[in-house]
């Protein structure tokens, strides 16, 4: 059997029942249908319902807001942690106690935000415009740092990056996060610092305010930014902030040191990518300075992109601003500068600079124009101009130098180790310049060389390598002048090979006779070697005197020279042969008296080296006789300071000197010893030194006439010495000599030794001198014959011996009898009036060399005075030191005398007897005691008159009370 189908029912061969049918049938199916429709609606109602709820909702914005918080700090690698968000969508949000850390790094990133607060555009209005996602920002109470963290390194083998300026076309596009710039915003209370490689900025209670079409407030109290070792640090600030999203415009801030700025405007939209744009005018140095500025943090290293200009800048300022000391005059009247880079590296930078100045002053310093350009590619320097007219002075200079690596300091420091160091990188200078009035440019260059005059040209081209210098430069002058030095004409030509600078061809001309020539090397870096020839020939030495005083020679020379001279050596050590004659020689020193002014011939040649000056000869000619004959060695010091200082010799190489005197003038030994100030005398004989300085031997004999030494010290001066003086290795002895001091003729005879530096240690002198000025002052007047002995060492010499005092004269003061005695009355004798202060006593010269003096007179000295006259005689002797000097024994006797004791009747006494014995102490203080017998007539009646005991207490009897006192 198969299937088939059912029987149709009975109804449905009819065909309305089947039409029937067919109508209830789909009447069913449309009522199922709309029951389905309206289910899913439902669905769809109760699923948008749900979502919104979720959406506007606080609890589900609040956990969407940290969530995107905790994402976000997470991307940078930091982590976030917050205290309680509060808000909706509709509403202002508020975020309490954030903070971002950076767990990997303790001084990374640790950020702290006191509270944040933040509107959408959904709480305004329905229907208005939204060009902002956020209606409104603030941030309060912000805290701490933010280092930006560098892009990650790049893949091994992967080509290195370097930052770029931003691609035009896409910059002007703004970016999706303009959208996310509020329409206004407040940020107040924030202390931050923000870090990214060698850059830092920090800036200390900021507060800033925006909103559209209002001018808002900012201000900071410090300011800070640090790129490499470079830093500049801002005082307090306040201006004007205008919001024109994405623009922050700040203007009217003072920054401090006459610096102003106008106006900056920044362009935010491009921040989150790393990129800042902004344009700035600055009021500053008296001048105009306005720029655009780039920034892009996005790539490993900070990028720069600087374009600005400047005009009428003045150059005070500017110089202020540097920490120069003016005063400053002057202006830069415009100029363009660029920078393309890193600024915590700016030598591995791209910067220009082109700068025109006028009318600049520093100090004595001064320039009509300069006009400079350079710029800065891959560590190397191009200097396209640098033209500088002063007066009628033209320099012109171009080249260019790769910069030194500052890795490691150089080895020599100084000028030196920075010319080294531009070497090892090379460089290229073209030199023209055309001075007409070298005095203006030598005040440019230094007020030390203010007394530069006449007129140079120079031009050439300088290369410098490793390996040393290359090139040449051609120098010509006229007129010059130089610490009044004259020059009339002057050309070389210097040719730079290697580390050796070559002179071909030097000549000078100065008068009418006066020449140089000459040629050399030298090796200006390093050791300074040098070996040079020159010949010479000069009417006067003294016009050249500021050449060589003070170097070479204590003082001024005069006379004609001819030369010639060959050397070699280093900076520190030198030698070389010279030849030469100078006629009619002199020469003198500037603190000495002594003038060696006798024209005389001097010819002299020899060698000399580091340790030692030859002489194969020195003649000293007067006339046709040879005064002076001197050869062999002494062993110099080839030290300037020590030559000044007067040290030419040194103290321990050994000396081989011979000299013949044949009337030599003696008056050129005070050209070279500073302790004299004069010297004179002429000596015949014939000497031979050797040892050493510091322990010399002499040989031979001297006969000296009309000697004479002054010394720079209080000593007094000796003239007139003559004597015959032998030599025998360290002592002199003479037999006889005779000459003055202090204007009184002495004989002496004795020796004197030494042991080093030709200084005495050990004198036996007999000094003998028939009449000496021994007094001579207010007090007293007297004049002695003293014969006497000096022993021992210098520093410690002892005197011996008598002073017989041969005529004398008011002896005494005024002396005053008074009919009284008075209550401290006294007999004001002192033993230290009969010794002559400048000589003894503590501002005396014979200082404290012990003395052993005995004083006595040659006959009765007279006494004059009023109210008194007669005779005394000395008889004290003195020892101690001539700083102190004190009495030994001694008395003074005092005959033939009379007094007047002023009064009624004015009487005259007799003195028959009076003796003032002295006891030791010291001559200065002691007071004598007196024994005093006088008697006078009165009529009929003889009275008589004693004084007994100390001059300070003396007592009288016989019923005639009298005190007797000097003043």
């Amino acid at each position: 059997m198969t299937r088939s189908d059912p029987p149709l029912p009975a109804a449905a061969e009819h065909p309305s029942a089947f039409h029937r049918v067919i109508l209830l049938y789909s009447a069913a199916v449309s009522r199922s249908f709309k029951s389905r429709r309206v289910s899913r609606l439902l669905l769809l109602w109760l699923f948008a319902t749900a979502v919104i709820c979720t959406v506007l909702h606080p609890a589900p914005v609040r956990w969407w807001v940290g969530r995107s918080i905790e994402r976000a700090a997470a991307h940078r690698g930091l982590t976030a942690a917050y205290g309680p968000v509060r808000g909706t969508i509709f509403d202002v949000i508020t975020i309490d106690d954030l903070r971002l850390r950076d767990p990997a790094n303790a001084d990374g990133t640790d950020l702290f935000l006191a509270r944040v607060e933040f509107s959408p555009s959904l709480s305004i209005p329905f229907l208005q415009r939204r060009d902002s996602l956020l209606e409104s920002v603030v941030l309060d109470g912000v805290r701490g740092r933010y280092a930006f963290r560098p892009p990650a390194p790049a893949a091994p083998g992967a080509e290195p990056t370097t930052a770029a300026a931003p691609d035009p076309a896409a910059a002007a596009q703004p970016p999706p996060f303009a959208q996310w710039l509020p329409a206004r915003f407040v940020i107040q209370r924030v202390d931050l610092t923000l870090l990214r490689g060698n850059l830092s900025f920090r800036v200390a209670r900021l507060r800033v305010f925006g909103e559209p079409g209002v001018a808002g407030f900012c201000a900071a109290l410090e300011t800070d930014f640090t790129a490499g070792t470079y830093s500049v640090t801002l005082p307090a600030w306040h201006g004007v902030a205008t919001w024109q999203r994405p623009k922050l415009v700040l203007r009217e801030i003072a920054l401090g040191n006459g610096v102003n700025l106008a106006s900056a405007a920044l362009d935010l939209s491009r921040l989150p990518l790393g990129q800042l744009e902004s344009e700035v005018t600055l009021a500053a140095l008296g001048g105009t300075l306005r720029g655009q500025v780039s920034a892009d943090f996005s790539g490993p290293r900070n990028f720069f992109d600087v374009a600005g200009s400047l005009q009428s800048v003045a150059v005070e300022p500017v110089a202020r601003l540097l920490g120069g000391g003016g005063p400053f005059a002057g202006s830069f009247d415009r100029g363009q500068f660029s920078f393309r880079g890193d600024p915590g590296d700016p030598l591995a930078a791209s910067s220009s600079l082109r700068v025109e100045a006028r009318e600049f002053q520093w100090k004595e310093r001064r320039f009509e124009s300069l006009v400079a350009g350079a710029t800065l590619v891959n560590r190397r320097l191009q200097v396209q101009q640098f033209e500088l007219r002063q007066n009628k002075n033209l320099l012109r200079l171009s080249g260019e130098s790769a910069l030194p690596q500052a890795t490691e300091p150089p080895v020599v420091s100084g000028f030196i180790g920075q010319a080294m160091a531009f070497l090892q990188t090379g460089f290229t200078c073209n030199v023209d310049a055309r001075l007409e009035d070298l005095k203006a440019l030598g005040q440019l260059v230094d007020p030390g060389f203010a007394d530069l005059n006449g007129r140079m040209s120079v031009n050439g081209l300088v290369n410098g390598r490793a390996e040393g210098l290359d090139g040449y430069l051609n120098i010509e002058g006229s007129m010059l002048q130089f610490r009044r030095m004259p020059v009339d004409s002057l050309k070389a030509t210097a040719v730079l090979k290697g580390e050796e600078v070559q002179i071909t061809d030097l000549q000078a001309t100065s008068g009418k006779s006066d020449y140089f020539t000459g040629k050399g090397t030298w090796q200006p870096l390093g050791s300074g070697r040098y070996n040079a020839e020159l010949k010479a020939q000069i009417a006067d030495l003294g016009r050249y005197a500021t050449a060589y005083v003070g170097a070479l020679v204590p003082g001024p020379l005069a006379g004609t020279l001819r030369l010639e001279w060959s050397g070699d050596g280093t900076r520190r050590t030198h030698s070389g042969a010279f030849k030469g004659a100078v006629e009619k020689f002199s020469a003198k020193r500037a603190n000495a008296r002594g003038t060696f002014a006798r024209p005389t011939d001097l010819q002299v040649e020899g060698t000399y080296s580091p340790t030692s000056l030859s002489l194969r000869q020195l003649v000293l000619r007067e006339g046709k006789r040879d005064a002076l004959k001197a050869d062999g060695s002494v062993p110099w010091i080839q030290d300037r300071r020590a030559w000044r200082e007067g040290r030419f010799l040194d103290p321990d190489r050994p000396i081989s000197l011979r000299m013949e005197g044949n009337d030599a003038p003696l008056d050129l030994a005070a050209f070279f010893f500073s302790a004299l100030k004069q010297t004179d005398g002429r000596a015949t004989g014939r000497i031979e030194i050797t040892g050493s300085r510091k322990s010399p031997l002499v040989a031979g004999s001297l006969k000296l006439k009309g000697g004479a030494v002054e010394w720079s010290t209080d000593a007094p001066g000796l003239a007139k010495i003559e004597g015959d003086f032998a030599f025998d290795a360290a002592s002199v002895r003479v037999a006889g000599g005779s000459g003055e001091v202090m204007g009184a003729p002495f004989q002496f005879s004795g020796a004197v030794s030494w042991e080093s530096d030709l200084a005495p240690t050990s004198v036996d002198l007999a000094l003998m001198t028939k009449e000496v000025a021994w007094l001579d002052d207010q007090t007293m007047n007297a004049d002695a014959a003293i014969d006497c002995r000096v022993t021992g060492p210098v520093n410690a010499l002892g005197v011996t011996g008598t002073v017989t005092l041969v005529e004398g004269s008011r002896m005494w003061r005024r002396l005053v009898a008074v009919d009284s005695a008075q209550p401290g009355d006294s007999l004001s004798l002192r033993a230290g009036m009969l010794l002559p202060t400048a000589v003894f006593g503590p501002a005396g010269w014979m200082g404290d060399r012990k003395i052993d003096l005995h004083l006595v007179a040659a006959k009765p000295l007279k006494i004059e005075a009023e109210g008194f006259s007669g005779e005394f005689e000395p008889d004290v002797r003195f020892g101690g030191t001539g700083r102190d000097p004190q009495v030994v024994s001694g008395e003074v006797r005092i005959r033939k005398t009379a007094f007047t004791i002023e009064g009624a009747t004015s009487e005259r006494w007799d003195v028959d007897a009076a003796v003032f014995t002295f006891d030791a102490g010291p001559a200065f203080e002691s007071e004598p005691a007196v024994a005093l017998l006088a008697s006078r007539k009165s009529g009929k009646l003889k009275q008589t008159l004693r004084l007994t005991g100390s001059a300070a207490g003396a007592s009288g009897v016989d019923d005639t009370p009298v005190s007797v006192r000097l003043r």
